[in-house]
C-alpha cells in the first residue's frame, strides 16, 4: 500500500511531475518577471473565458460540490477522504497566506512595486496581495489526484494529471499568481492529500461500518 499511490497511478503522476519539474527549473534558474511573462499565452477574450472556467476547478466551492456529490451518490467514506484532504491543504495554504507570507504581492502589484512597466491584459481582474502559496493549485492537485484514484482507465488518469497542471497554470495566465506560488500549491496539495488518501483507503478496506461504503442517499436501504 505504501507505494500504491505512485505505482497504480503513475499515468496521473507523469504529467504532474513533468509540470512540477518545469516550474521548479523556471523558479530556480529564471528571473521572476521574465519567467512570469515567458509563461503567458497571447491573451484573448476566448482564452480569458476558458481559463476562468478551468481555474474554478481549484476553487473551494467546486471542491465542496465534489465532496457533496461523492457523499450523495458514491460513498460517504470517500467523500470524507476528499474533504479531509481539502481541509488539510486549505489550512496549510491559509497559514502561508495569512501568517508566514502575509502580504506577498501578486503579479500585477509586484510589477508595480518594482517599477516594471506592463499593461494588464484587458478583461482580467487579479487580486493584489497574499500571493504565496496558490490555494487553487493546492485544491486542484488534491481533487484531481483523488479523482484519479476513483477511475480505472489510465487515459483518464493521465487526463486528470494534465488538468491538475492546467488548473495551476490558469492562475499564472489570469495574473493571480507567480510560478513559485503555483509550484508551492502543487506540493501542498500532494503532501496533504496523498497521505490522507493512504490512511483512508486502509481504513475503508478494514472498517466494519457498512454505512461508510454507501452514499447518503442509500443509508435507509
Amino acid at each position: 500500500m505504501r507505494w500504491k499511490w505512485f505505482k497504480s497511478y503513475k499515468t496521473f503522476w507523469w504529467p504532474v511531475f513533468t509540470g512540477i519539474l518545469l516550474l521548479a527549473c523556471l523558479v530556480l534558474f529564471g528571473h521572476k518577471a521574465d519567467t512570469f511573462f515567458a509563461l503567458q499565452l497571447p491573451h484573448s477574450e476566448l482564452l480569458n473565458v476558458v481559463f476562468s472556467v478551468i481555474t474554478w476547478m481549484g476553487d473551494g466551492l467546486f471542491c465542496v460540490l465534489a465532496v457533496l456529490l461523492f457523499a450523495l451518490f458514491v460513498s460517504t467514506g470517500r467523500a470524507l477522504c476528499l474533504a479531509s484532504g481539502y481541509i488539510a491543504g486549505s489550512l496549510v495554504v491559509q497559514l502561508g497566506k495569512l501568517v508566514f507570507f502575509k502580504g506577498t504581492p501578486r503579479p500585477i502589484k509586484w510589477l508595480e512595486l518594482n517599477r516594471i512597466v506592463h499593461e494588464l491584459p484587458q478583461g482580467l481582474e487579479p487580486h493584489l496581495w497574499n500571493s504565496f502559496p496558490s490555494g487553487h493549485s493546492a485544491s486542484a492537485m488534491a481533487l484531481f489526484f483523488f479523482l484519479a484514484t476513483q477511475v480505472k482507465s489510465s487515459k483518464w488518469r493521465f487526463f486528470l494529471g494534465v488538468m491538475a497542471i492546467v488548473t495551476g497554470y490558469s492562475r499564472i495566465y489570469l495574473y493571480m499568481h507567480f510560478p513559485e506560488d503555483v509550484l508551492a500549491g502543487f506540493i501542498v496539495g500532494a503532501i496533504t492529500m496523498v497521505p490522507l488518501w493512504v490512511i483512508w483507503s486502509d481504513y475503508l478496506a478494514r472498517t466494519k461500518h457498512s454505512w461508510m461504503q454507501r452514499p447518503l442517499l442509500k443509508w435507509r436501504n
